[in-house]
């Protein structure tokens, strides 16, 4: 074997031991919680028991009392279908004209069984919208039509899903998603058309999103110490809900916007971003469900997104459901995106960053540099 290279190995090893000495974990005392998402999930499932994976059926008066001007995008028929690329099969729904699934093609979980960051059962999100007259519409519970297809994505190839949903001639609402052959990203904008009239210009859009997070690993104590929340303020601002804690932690934004949040998993997130930075009035809940033995933490979020950029064209985000491996972090090109992974504290950090980091990419070349 090569000097150097030994050399080189018994130099990780070295730093890794002093890394793990220093940042491992202290076992907190044992403490009973309560479950903060109970009832909605109660709800949830119990809506999910009574129809399956199908919506409630309504009938005309109660789709008019519910939806008003929207009522006629309130029925149709729910079709899926899969959009593959190198690293990751993201599902699609024309009832919602939503991302309902994302599988990670290159990792299983700890039983072998295909990794999902996004489904159904574990995961729901709401775009919420004021009307003119009447209350909330959830545009995710509309139906769309859409010319896309089933495809799988070579490098260096790029599609675009655009989801319509038309009242009348001019007046639309639309869904529109862009994916690459080799990327975790998914590239979202909403859009409305011609709705002045029905949509009121002064409250913002509602946006909601529910993520019980699945057990991916073996060893829950380590995979529930990590798992958290956490965000980039529009000012840069990096930080976390505090990410031991088993008990409800929250955070409210009343005055400052988000740039991005992650739930964050210790070894994947499932985030977004907002290049426009226009995530308002944001509040962030993580809590540890006491009974679920499946469910490492259950994560919420709520933000506002000011009602003319879903006219002027910046609701654009990017979703994205993929590993915390540096360098795939570092691509995005996201301010603090690659905190989602730990590195260590103080000069540790500095060590794993400038040293193990480059050192593992040297000599593993492209290697999955993953950390909690």
């Amino acid at each position: 074997m090569d000097r150097n290279y030994l050399t080189g190995l018994m130099l990780i090893f070295l730093l890794l031991a002093i890394y793990f000495q220093y940042s491992a974990p202290e076992t907190p005392a044992s403490k009973k919680t309560d479950d903060p998402a109970k009832e909605v999930f109660e709800k949830q499932e119990a809506v999910l028991k009574a129809t399956g994976e199908a919506p409630l059926e309504m009938d005309s008066a109660t789709r008019q009392k519910n939806y008003g001007a929207f009522a006629a995008l309130a029925q149709g028929k729910a079709q899926s279908f899969k959009i593959e690329n190198e690293v990751m099969e993201a599902h699609f729904n024309t009832r919602g004209g939503r991302i309902e699934k994302v599988v990670l093609k290159k990792y299983r979980t700890h039983d072998q069984k295909p990794l999902v960051l996004l489904a159904p059962r574990q995961s729901g999100m709401q775009m919420e919208v004021k009307a003119q007259k009447g209350g909330w519409i959830d545009l995710y519970t509309l139906y769309y039509t859409t010319p896309a297809q089933p495809k799988v994505l070579k490098k260096g190839e790029t599609t675009e899903i655009r989801f319509t949903a038309t009242l009348k001639p001019g007046q639309t609402i639309e869904h529109i998603y862009k994916l690459s052959g080799q990327s975790y990203a998914i590239d979202y904008q909403v859009k409305l058309k011609g709705l002045e009239k029905l949509v009121s210009s002064q409250a913002p859009a509602r946006f909601y999103w529910i993520d019980q997070m699945q057990k991916l690993e073996s060893d829950m104590y380590y995979a529930r110490y990590y798992a958290t929340i956490n965000y980039s303020t529009a000012q840069e601002e990096y930080n976390y809900l505090n990410w031991p804690s088993e008990a409800e932690e929250k955070i409210n934004f009343e005055q400052e916007k988000l740039h991005w949040f992650s739930f964050k998993h210790r070894f994947f997130n499932a985030s977004i971003i907002a290049p426009h930075r226009n995530l308002q009035n944001v509040r962030l809940i993580c809590s540890t469900p006491s009974q679920d033995p499946q469910v490492v933490k259950v994560a919420q979020a709520y933000a506002d997104i000011p009602a003319l950029d879903l006219k002027n064209g910046k609701a654009q985000f990017q979703f994205f459901f993929g590993p915390n491996h540096y360098p795939t972090l570092r691509s995005l090109k996201v301010s603090n995106f690659d905190k989602n992974v730990h590195l260590g504290w103080a000069i540790f950090g500095w060590v794993s960053k400038f040293v193990i980091i480059p050192l593992f990419i040297a000599l593993e070349g492209s290697s999955a540099i993953m950390a909690c």
